[in-house]
């Protein structure tokens, strides 16, 4: 007696414009034993060259949530000890701990550039002059924060830092990516998000 079983639906692939996979959709692995953290990243690593991890690249994790449904657990690539500024894989599992999606934002970079020539209050600094009312303490510095990162500029990835930059006026959420390599600011944006026409019900609309 020979029993037939049916073969699970090929999974859903998404390249990205790179070639890299963006997405992957479908029941990719058996179930996984042991922590969900520890075995996402395995899974994700497993899959290296798909992801457009280099050689040396590794994974960390930075969220890990779950539910009785299953659970997702957010991983950043580092390169040379540096967080790539935006670079995530999301693996996510299935109540039965099997992986079910893989979801990246990874890229491939064609060369790196990872000894900064700037430090982090120069490049706060640097970031400052590009936001108007930017605070200074009493002795004139820029007050804020850094947090070094590495950025993609075109296919090769820089050295760089993500910098806060409080303002006088508290609103605003200023944050700035600086290339530490070669000092231009990259990009400015506030993060605060404002909406003018929002409404709060309580305890719900028309009280359903």
């Amino acid at each position: 007696l020979v029993a037939a079983t049916a073969a699970a639906p090929a999974p859903f692939v998404l390249p990205s414009p790179g070639g890299e996979v963006a997405l992957v959709h479908g029941v990719l692995s058996a179930p996984q034993q042991g922590d969900l953290a520890l075995a996402a990243r395995r899974f994700a690593e497993s899959r290296r060259e798909e992801l457009g991890l280099g050689p040396a690249d590794t994974l960390e994790v930075v969220a890990a949530l779950g539910s009785r449904f299953g659970g997702s657990v957010h991983l950043a690539q580092h390169v040379g000890g540096l967080e790539v500024h935006g670079a995530r894989v999301v693996v996510t599992f299935d109540a039965s701990r099997r992986v079910v999606r893989l979801a990246s934002s990874l890229r491939r970079a064609t060369s790196t550039s990872l000894s900064p020539r700037l430090t982090g209050p120069q490049a706060l600094a640097a970031a400052a002059r590009e936001i108007d009312g930017a605070l200074l303490d009493a002795h004139g510095q820029v007050q804020g924060g850094y947090a070094p990162r590495a950025f993609f500029r075109g296919s090769a990835l820089h050295a760089g830092f993500l910098v806060w930059v409080p303002t006088l006026r508290s609103s605003q959420d200023w944050h700035a990516a600086v290339d530490a390599t070669t000092g231009d600011v990259l990009w400015v944006e506030d993060r605060a998000l404002h909406a003018v026409d929002a409404q709060v019900y309580d305890p719900s609309p028309g009280g359903i």
